[in-house]
């Protein structure tokens, strides 16, 4: 992660700043970026927990793990939330707003906030409401 941040970002680190502080400046820099971050082998909710973008920020994290269950609900509720967030506004960036209000809850309800289930529907839904074939308020 140093290394990315150093020869890809371009971040310029001190030669005597510990190896944490490189890889937290780094993943501090790409918290506003579209990025993916795949962790993976995650072993333990604490730690995974860190790895989180702020809410409302484009960068997303995908989690692998052998844990059974999650039993921090906080990071469910904030992943959910911002999940929902963003369905909604992708939609709204394909579709329009009407569509958003009309079937925007729905499809994100049924997507489960997987863009590959989102774009063809909101592509779909935007040509029905542009030919007349769904009305605004659902």
């Amino acid at each position: 992660m140093a290394a990315l941040g150093a020869n890809t970002l371009g971040l310029g680190f001190a030669q005597d700043l510990p190896l944490r502080d490189k890889w937290l400046t780094t993943l501090n820099s790409l918290w506003p970026t579209q990025a993916l971050l795949i962790f993976d082998d995650v072993t333990d909710e604490k730690t995974a927990e860190g790895f989180l973008p702020p809410a409302g920020l484009p960068c997303r994290v995908l989690f692998t793990t052998l844990l059974d269950s999650w039993r921090t609900g906080d990071i469910a509720n904030r992943c959910c939330h911002s999940r929902k967030r963003s369905t909604l506004e992708l939609v709204e960036a394909i579709a329009g707003k009407e569509v958003r209000e009309a079937r925007g809850e729905e499809i994100a309800e049924r997507s489960g906030g997987l863009p590959i289930e989102i774009c063809p529907l909101a592509i779909q839904l935007e040509s029905d409401f542009r030919h007349g074939l769904m009305e605004p308020h659902h």
